[in-house]
Order: C-alpha cells, then sequence, then structure tokens
C-alpha cells in the first residue's frame, strides 16, 4: 500500500517543541495538555501570531525536534512489509529546507528519500491508500482510509464525528502499525471473497 504519513505530531514532536521554546522566551507556563484546540493562539492569548510563529523561522527550532516515540522503528518495518511511505506535509515553503534537513534527512534517511515528500494543503488531492494525520479536516473527503493521530488538541473529538467520517484515532505508533495491519487484513478478506 501506499501510505501516506503528516509530519508534524506524527512523525516528530512538533507541539512539545514548540510549547516549550514559547515558555522559555515569553516567561509562559503554558503544558502541552493545555492545547486543546487546533490554534495555538487560543492557548497563549498574550502573544502575537508572529510571536507565536517566529520559531518556525530559526535552524535552532528545528533541530530540537526529535522523532515521535518508534516512528522510525514502525516506518522501517511497514517499509520492510512491501508498503511505501509518503511524508504529506502542509508546512510553509519558507521554512520547508530547514524542516526536512533536520527532520527527514537527521531522522528518516534513507527511508524516506525526498522523492517521496508531498507538500500539499489539500492533503485529499493525493492519492494514497492510509492517510495518517493529527489534523480531522486533512482525513475527510479523501479516498484513503482514514488514520488519526492522537493529541491533546484533537481529544475533543467524538468518536460518533470519527465513525461520521470512517476515521480511526490511533494513539502512537504501535497502534498506527496494527491499525494498517488490519486493513490489510481487510483489504484481504475482500479480495478473496470477490475471486
Amino acid at each position: 500500500m501506499k501510505i501516506l504519513v503528516d509530519m508534524d505530531d506524527v512523525l516528530e514532536n512538533l507541539l512539545e517543541v514548540w510549547v516549550s521554546v514559547l515558555n522559555e522566551r515569553h516567561d509562559l507556563h503554558v503544558k502541552q495538555e493545555d492545547i486543546v484546540e487546533w490554534d495555538m493562539a487560543k492557548a497563549f492569548p498574550t502573544l502575537t501570531k508572529e510571536e507565536i510563529f517566529a520559531p518556525f523561522n530559526m535552524e535552532s527550532f528545528w533541530q530540537l525536534t526529535t522523532p515521535k516515540k518508534d516512528a522510525r522503528k514502525y516506518i522501517e518495518m511497514l517499509e520492510n512489509n512491501g508498503h511505501e511511505i509518503y511524508v504529506v506535509t502542509a508546512t510553509h515553503y519558507n521554512f520547508i529546507a530547514m524542516k526536512m534537513r533536520n527532520i527527514v534527512e537527521r531522522w528518516f534517511s534513507p527511508l524516506i528519500p525526498y522523492s517521496h515528500l508531498i507538500i500539499a494543503y489539500e492533503k485529499q488531492m493525493v492519492k494514497g491508500d492510509v492517510l495518517i494525520d493529527d489534523y480531522l479536516p486533512n482525513l475527510i473527503g479523501g479516498e484513503y482510509r482514514k488514520l488519526l493521530f492522537d493529541a491533546p488538541y484533537n481529544k475533543q473529538i467524538s468518536d460518533e464525528t470519527l465513525a461520521k467520517y470512517s476515521v480511526t484515532r490511533v494513539k502512537d505508533w504501535a497502534e498506527t502499525y496494527q491499525a494498517i495491519k488490519d486493513i490489510e487484513t481487510e483489504e484481504f478478506k475482500s479480495m478473496m471473497e470477490g475471486l
């Protein structure tokens, strides 16, 4: 299968680093768990939009990011099982080079080559079999199986909403891997029934 994987808070720990850097720079005490909505400004009401996003333009910020627990291990296992992994990110062009250098090249090379990097704000336009993402709107409407990677800002999404859009929540990379194995099993059963 072609497995599409988001970067921020799926492959790497963006939220953790972002909150830490903003707290340090502005003498604040916000916790990751305080980020209960997608809009970071709501958790940092005293900061301007420019102040909130300023760290993204610093190479040192991206050097602080590390892979999510077991992300590399399970990406490698999926590739060893014959799947193709593509990173699909909505990263802004102003800092794409810094981000790719410090995350994909540093932590996931040679598993994910540059030819498997896709920049897309409308992820529904990308063709694949599975999309793993932390942002529900990226999963709605796409022609792929949908896995919502757990994050503090998506916990309020109800099971009913996930079911409505045929989305499965996964809490970590171990659950993600198992969900993909389950999809493989379903696909195999469907293929056998069709014979």
